[in-house]
């Protein structure tokens, strides 16, 4: 069990790595390198999928110092109409804590969609991963959490919180500080 966190650890480290250095040499869509990207997703993808039916992916226990909290949020929204933005915040992100809080919400992602006018999020320790959704039920992929997250750490930085929102999906991903504000146009 152990072996598998540690794998898929390692993994998500070296798609990460992956993206930043792609973003940053501005690849085109159709190069190698991007198709062997979606293919390192999709390998993700299973292995979360494989740690999730193997148990490997639990809440820590209660002596760990790191928790996950769900932390569901309601409100009225009002949405611009424009294509992909990504917006940068002050907040410090711890990495492996952040890694951790992707990993609560996809696996929260594989059973769930974001209801409408909604948002939802994962928290470990000082890191916080989350969704809003500005149109109907909103469905979340590894494929979409990814991309957001690598154009997030491509333009505010690996360690620094953001927002990507695509209006021709209704929805925002964000990285940020637990107990940040988010989703504040909902």
């Amino acid at each position: 069990m152990a072996a598998c966190l540690f794998s898929s650890s390692l993994l998500f480290q070296w798609i990460s790595l992956l993206l930043m250095q792609s973003h940053n040499r501005r690849e085109k869509p159709d190069t190698a390198a991007n198709k062997i990207k979606i293919i390192m997703f999709k390998i993700l993808f299973l292995l979360f999928a494989l740690s999730d039916i193997q148990g490997a992916l639990t809440a820590p226990s209660s002596s760990s110092s790191k928790q996950i909290v769900y932390q569901p949020m309601a409100f009225n929204v009002t949405l611009d109409s424009k294509q992909t933005r990504i917006g940068c915040t002050l907040g410090q992100i711890n990495a492996g804590e952040l890694q951790q809080a992707i990993e609560c919400f996809m696996k929260w992602c594989r059973h769930n969609k974001i209801p409408p006018h909604d948002a939802k999020a994962c928290t470990v320790g000082n890191s916080m991963f989350y969704a809003c959704s500005y149109g109907g039920y909103n469905s979340c992929s590894p494929e979409e959490i990814m991309t957001a997250w690598g154009e997030i750490m491509r333009d505010c930085g690996e360690n620094n919180g953001g927002w990507w929102f695509n209006a021709d999906w209704k929805k925002t991903y964000g990285v940020d500080v637990a107990g940040a504000k988010y989703c504040g146009n909902l």
